[in-house]
């Protein structure tokens, strides 16, 4: 299992700035750009920094393990709500052919820039528009006629 746990403490002062976070609002393959927390028995560590990317395995691993929630720091409520607001767009459907792709991308693409509107542009936001992107490309490049279904 990956882990970043560091510095091992019990600050009652942390303690007091945090609140739970449940494991299951984690998207595979994410980046989450706010700290998360572990309680192990009673002491709170670092389980993952600002940037860090999760998979499926690891998060599978801490439920199995009875780690249902994490905790995160009340002063990074902002950027949480954008993570959520990213991680709950649609996915894009890959399996389409690329003219009805392209009209999905550009559906998600309009409901990310609404997202835009609710809070700061965050790591996951940017992570958010580089895989709207890219999928846009490879539309493009697939078929360079679909940009007209659009």
């Amino acid at each position: 299992m990956n882990h970043l746990a560091k510095n091992l403490f019990n600050n009652s002062k942390l303690l007091q700035n945090l609140e739970p976070f449940s494991i299951e609002k984690i998207v595979d393959n994410s980046v989450t750009d706010f700290e998360l927390y572990l309680d192990l028995d009673q002491h709170i560590i670092l389980y993952s920094g600002n940037g860090y990317r999760w998979t499926k395995d690891e998060l599978e691993s801490l439920m199995s393990h009875g780690h249902t929630q994490l905790w995160s720091r009340q002063d990074e409520r902002n950027k949480i709500k954008m993570y959520l607001l990213m991680a709950n767009l649609p996915k894009i459907r890959l399996h389409e052919e690329p003219n009805k792709r392209v009209q999905s991308i550009a559906e998600i693409g309009g409901d990310f820039t609404k997202s835009l509107f609710d809070g700061e542009v965050t790591e996951s936001c940017v992570e958010k528009a580089r895989n709207i992107g890219g999928a846009m490309v490879d539309c493009l490049e697939e078929d360079h006629r679909s940009v007209a279904h659009i």
